[in-house]
């Protein structure tokens, strides 16, 4: 999810939005992280599987470091590995689904997927190559915020 900076902050948390959880699942590897407008990973969480199989709610995540962000265009990265007993693993979203890039297009779009078979976040990524592909099949953007 792209998120825009108006001012300097020191970035500590990234702040993930649950709202239903599947208590079966078995998540290894799943991570979030924060990249700049180059495409650069510039802070990243820990391991949060244990975090998505507790309390469906609001939780700030922290970042292994925070860092010092200028104002500017970053992208929120979420990476979820495992597997799910059923669809109850859910995230909070703002229910704009596929009308939330309102036509924007790659590199610049507010939420999309890219990359697949991953086990950690990159150190950069091609932003070029953003796609809206799963949410295209009825997904809701989804809820982050930034402390």
């Amino acid at each position: 999810m792209r998120i825009v900076l108006r001012e300097q902050i020191t970035w500590s948390n990234i702040w993930l939005g649950l709202a239903g959880l599947d208590t079966n699942a078995q998540l290894a590897d799943c991570y979030l992280g924060v990249y700049d407008a180059k495409g650069a990973l510039v802070g990243s969480t820990a391991d949060i599987s244990p975090q998505l199989m507790t309390d469906a709610i609001a939780k700030p995540l922290p970042l292994a470091k925070p860092f010092t962000a200028a104002p500017g265009t970053y992208f929120i990265a979420l990476l979820l590995n495992g597997n799910w007993a059923t669809n109850a693993l859910t995230l909070k979203s703002t229910g704009a689904g596929i009308s939330v890039n309102a036509g924007l297009t790659p590199p610049n779009l507010r939420y999309s997927s890219i990359l697949t078979g991953q086990t950690s976040l990159p150190a950069t990524v091609n932003l070029g190559e953003q796609s809206t592909a799963t949410i295209n099949t009825g997904w809701a953007s989804q809820w982050y915020a930034v402390s």
